[in-house]
């Protein structure tokens, strides 16, 4: 029984580690999309041929091991994928920070789709709201809003970063899986960032991380948005080791922001061994208030136009 147990929980712990690997690894692109592009796009912000597969309750319980985002220099492929997730990365925001009807949640899709030649990867955000726009007829605008965050800072006279020489152009995107079996294994997201399970912990580490990044990495672990104010320029190697528990909870944070939780709220409460892997590093987070960016929906439909 003892036995059962810890495989149960081993099998958890490892579908929570890809499930929030995929999540963070899913962003960001190293280009910022406008919310603009979605009205005037050219040859270059759109895809030159997408297809789109509705995924139904019962298909997408099946392929949680292919759920996530793959790109290459040509394809771009979406595996059971809710609205509201393309939502966020095509306008690489959390799932906090979109408002909009409750099946966007749960409305699940495949898509395939093409890279233009004389475009790159780094447009993929553009071509996506573009895509949305068009076989969705999503229409939205944005707003500010005044909310609590967690603000990154550092520790005064204790920062232990080491800053990394400048970066040479990405060559690819996230990609990669995480065994379920109980021994470590590791995930690349192909932009630096490698996740490595060892027991009941999940170690992140990049060699070329900028605060703007870890602040966004730092997201599905803690109950608020993560807002970067170290005031640190360029990037550094950072070594984070997230325990079990909070694994876990972050996996059912994002389960909830993508089922049954209220659309705009944050996560649940979660994180402590993020705050002390946060310490080793000569920083911390500070309860603060901040202007956050918000999408509003005004329009979407719920069945794409055909392919």
């Amino acid at each position: 029984m003892r036995a059962k147990a810890q495989l149960w929980r081993s099998g958890l712990i490892a579908a929570a580690a890809l499930l929030v690997a995929a999540i963070v690894s899913a962003g960001p692109f190293s280009r910022s999309p406008q919310v603009g592009s979605q009205n005037s796009t050219s040859s270059n912000s759109e895809f030159e041929v997408a297809s789109i597969k509705p995924v139904s309750e019962t298909e997408a319980a099946k392929a949680s091991k292919n759920r996530g985002m793959r790109v290459d220099s040509v394809r771009v492929n979406i595996g059971s994928f809710s609205l509201l997730q393309l939502i966020v990365t095509a306008y690489q925001l959390r799932p906090y920070q979109v408002s909009g009807p409750d099946w966007i949640k749960s409305t699940r899709f495949d898509i395939v789709a093409k890279i233009p030649e004389q475009s790159s990867e780094d447009r993929v955000p553009e071509m996506l709201q573009a895509l949305l726009a068009d076989r969705f007829k999503l229409v939205v605008h944005r707003a500010t809003r005044e909310t609590p965050v967690y603000a990154l800072v550092v520790v005064k006279d204790k920062l232990k970063l080491i800053p990394t020489p400048p970066e040479p152009a990405p060559g690819g995107s996230p990609s990669g899986s995480l065994s379920n079996g109980p021994a470590a294994s590791e995930v690349d997201s192909g932009r630096d960032v490698k996740y490595k399970r060892s027991g009941d912990t999940l170690h992140l580490k990049s060699a070329h991380m900028t605060m703007a990044d870890l602040a966004r990495y730092l997201a599905p672990f803690v109950d608020r948005p993560v807002v970067d104010m170290t005031n640190l320029e360029g990037a550094f190697a950072v070594n984070l080791e997230i325990s079990a528990d909070d694994l876990v909870a972050a996996k059912g944070a994002v389960d909830r922001s993508d089922s049954s939780a209220g659309v705009t709220g944050p996560s649940d409460p979660v994180g402590s061994s993020v705050f002390a892997a946060l310490q080793k590093l000569g920083l911390k987070l500070e309860r603060q208030k901040s202007p956050v960016e918000y999408i509003i929906i005004d329009h979407i439909e719920r069945i794409p136009t055909p392919n």
